[in-house]
């Protein structure tokens, strides 16, 4: 895919950063009162001081957005966040084509069952040194979500996805993932067009990567991509920012 030049968070946005927007704004700040799947951690606008680095979740598609606008930046397009994850050799996974449990927090890895802090698990950053792109907390994009008929099937097999994840294994979708991305280097199709985009409207918003309530590790991929009503909130769910950079560029 063919990208202008853009930077993107190295982080995913904290609740200490949060706060400040809420307090500059009056933005009302993350509900988390009907949380179900971890616990609380918002009360108002207080929050535990050990909780200040940990994503923020429980913000809706549209909280992302005005948060973005607050700061002078924008929510990723899926391409954008794909490329960052996937790094410049097309890994599967941010740090190579093998699920790691030491380099990523989700469910499967044993850890607690909620988020970590946003620099953890620096075993795992991409090779544009984003962290925690494959778990801790799936991430909103801008693009509204349609089916991508030419990404390849995950099966979804309790034995294939529960197996340990072997790179050199070329019976494993991590493979065919693998060569997915060699083909579509080496197609012969027209030039894809400059920054691709998701359609131009729709009912749900794309939410890309793992995060620490998943158990399978096919989850933390950076092929994940999930779909969520604008106005959902979950206790999973958070959000990065990205922004241009010189207009001239390519990424």
């Amino acid at each position: 895919m063919l990208l202008s030049a853009y930077w993107i968070g190295v982080y995913a946005v904290t609740n200490a950063q949060y706060l400040r927007f809420v307090e500059a704004t009056g933005h009302p700040p993350p509900d988390h009162s009907e949380l179900r799947a971890a616990p609380a951690v918002w009360q108002g606008r207080r929050f535990p001081a050990d909780k200040a680095d940990h994503p923020v979740v429980c913000v809706s598609w549209h909280d992302a957005l005005a948060y973005a606008h607050w700061a002078g930046c924008q929510l990723p397009t899926e391409a954008q966040w794909e490329k960052a994850a996937c790094g410049p050799r097309g890994l599967s996974f941010p740090w190579g084509n093998a699920c790691d449990a030491t380099r990523v927090r989700y469910h499967g890895s044993r850890g607690s069952h909620t988020t970590c802090p946003v620099s953890g698990y620096p075993l795992g950053v991409s090779g544009y040194w984003t962290y925690n792109q494959s778990g801790n907390v799936e991430e909103w994009c801008a693009d509204w979500y349609a089916l991508d008929p030419d990404a390849p099937e995950i099966p979804d097999d309790e034995n294939a996805r529960d197996q340990d994840v072997d790179a050199d294994n070329a019976d494993h979708p991590a493979d065919e993932i693998d060569e997915w991305w060699e083909d579509q280097s080496e197609s012969t199709d027209p030039p894809r067009p400059l920054d691709p985009q998701g359609p131009n409207q729709g009912a749900t918003r794309v939410a890309r990567g793992g995060s620490w309530n998943n158990l399978s590790p096919e989850y933390p991929r950076c092929s994940n991509r999930c779909d969520y009503h604008p106005t959902v909130c979950r206790g999973y769910l958070g959000f990065r920012l990205v922004k241009p950079a010189a207009p001239s560029g390519r990424s």
